[in-house]
């Protein structure tokens, strides 16, 4: 399996190149901010949570960035930090 990797400087043509000419999982990688302007094109979400107190002069509000979406998977990982990789997906028509 290869993997590539693109760079795009806008939602456009990262929606653009997402829906023309690739055929496979994208992730997009970014902050709070990337975060909550491609949050409606998206059908999962991968969520890690580490167990930690952060500095920090932006937060994402979790919740309400995944209203519409269900929990579908999670592990918990204790050893030796507590952290968490959590998949969610999209909830289509009403139904999870």
């Amino acid at each position: 399996h290869n993997i590539c990797l693109y760079v795009t400087y806008s939602i456009e043509e990262a929606i653009e190149l997402a829906t023309t000419r690739l055929n496979d999982d994208i992730f997009i990688i970014g902050g709070a901010k990337i975060y909550n302007q491609m949050i409606d094109y998206v059908s999962h979400v991968y969520w890690t949570s580490v167990d930690t107190i952060v500095k920090g002069d932006t937060f994402l509000n979790k919740e309400e960035l995944l209203r519409g979406f269900y929990p579908y998977k999670s592990v918990v990982v204790t050893d030796p930090l507590r952290y968490a990789f959590e998949e969610y997906k999209r909830i289509e028509n009403g139904n999870s």
